[in-house]
């Protein structure tokens, strides 16, 4: 398949621009000591200062439409591990801003020196709906390290957790070859000739997708679209995408010949083949 550029991109740095990310919220006071205070049942409230440096679950787009909004949700859930070992997890107080209080029960109590991991969300992007929502509840994969530097009696000090997303967020504007928009029920995006497939199911067809992707460098990448009976696709060689980045593409995509080949073959899980091609991407 004949290779196509892709018509527009644009990327935003949230750690070199945070001033492009709106928080929505006023001056915080200066963060109280973290402490674990034990409970009648035996087990141990960890509360925690937490910042996300990068968005993080709960997102909308600004109207801008170059930024995207981030906040603490009251549904987010933080796991605690010492290594490999759960120790429990932590919710945060609501927040509109990129600052919270966490807080949760710890089945032991940490030693000094410890090094926790805080893990948000999991890391999981096989399939999406192609919204910022469900990828907030879903696959917003963010991690952050405290270390437990004082403890005393029932109270222990730790320090602020800093998350950071390991994911970028990529928007998706599909158009055929002569900049019309595509509305695909279905999109298939590939990395590395194959080595990893996305699907994204939207509710109904749409022609803008966001979709949450690993980080990755100097890969070939693919999008495959299914626009009614008809498979569109495109490839692209030599695209990065960055961990806390937000991208937006808009993707010229070729409507591929079927002759030979049953469109039946594309099933609920996903796109079953490329078209004539193989992944698509975004050139920083």
């Amino acid at each position: 398949m004949r290779k196509k550029n892709i018509l527009a991109i644009f990327a935003v740095a949230i750690m070199a621009v945070p001033a492009l990310y709106s928080c929505h919220k006023e001056e915080q006071p200066q963060p109280e000591a973290p402490a674990v205070e034990q409970t009648s049942e035996g087990a141990y409230i960890l509360t925690v200062q937490a910042v996300k440096e990068v968005p993080t679950k709960a997102l909308s787009e600004a109207a801008d439409g170059k930024t995207i909004h981030f906040y603490w949700s009251a549904e987010d859930i933080v796991s605690v591990y010492k290594g490999e070992e759960l120790l429990g997890s932590m919710t945060p107080v609501p927040s509109s801003g990129n600052e919270t209080t966490l807080s949760g029960e710890l089945s032991s109590l940490p030693e000094l020196g410890d090094v926790l991991t805080l893990v948000l969300s999991r890391e999981d992007y096989s399939t999406q709906l192609g919204t910022l929502e469900y990828i907030a509840g879903n696959c917003n994969y963010a991690v952050a390290s405290i270390t437990v530097n004082y403890i005393l009696e029932k109270t222990v000090t730790t320090t602020e957790a800093r998350f950071q997303n390991r994911q970028a967020i990529v928007k998706y504007a599909l158009q055929n070859a002569d900049g019309e928009a595509l509305s695909a029920s279905q999109l298939l995006v590939g990395v590395d000739g194959g080595h990893a497939f996305y699907t994204v199911n939207p509710v109904e067809a749409v022609s803008e997708m966001y979709v949450a992707l690993p980080a990755f460098a100097d890969k070939e990448v693919s999008l495959s679209a299914r626009v009614g009976n008809d498979i569109y696709d495109l490839s692209t060689s030599g695209i990065t995408f960055d961990g806390g980045l937000f991208y937006r593409i808009t993707a010229g995509l070729e409507k591929q010949a079927l002759s030979g080949i049953s469109v039946s073959g594309l099933g609920e899980s996903g796109l079953d083949y490329f078209y004539g091609g193989a992944p698509a991407s975004a050139a920083r």
